[in-house]
């Protein structure tokens, strides 16, 4: 079901871009009407598998070698100069 929201989708590049997703989305869900429940079952546990991989991996790639997460630099103070007067400010800087 697609939802309609105003004043999305009114310029030609959205509505491209609209109109590729929804053609993706129709395309995917015909796919996956033709799915018997067995292939169903096996699609899910198969992407599980794969995501299970891929985040091991990455994780194990973030600690390999005893590599540790970087550590946070310290920030130096930044030299702020006095701001130079001139006759023409209109704020001034002296008290009264």
């Amino acid at each position: 079901m697609r939802t309609i929201h105003p004043g999305i989708g009114n310029t030609p590049m959205e509505k491209k871009t609209t109109s590729i997703w929804t053609s993706f989305q129709d395309l995917l869900k015909e796919a996956c009407e033709k799915l018997t429940p067995k292939q169903h079952q096996v699609m899910v546990w198969t992407m599980l598998v794969v995501f299970t991989i891929l985040v091991a991996v990455s994780i194990t790639d973030i600690f390999r070698n005893g590599t540790m997460l970087s550590e946070p630099e310290h920030i130096s103070p930044l030299e702020i100069s006095e701001p130079v007067s001139t006759p023409n400010d209109t704020v001034s800087l002296k008290n009264h």
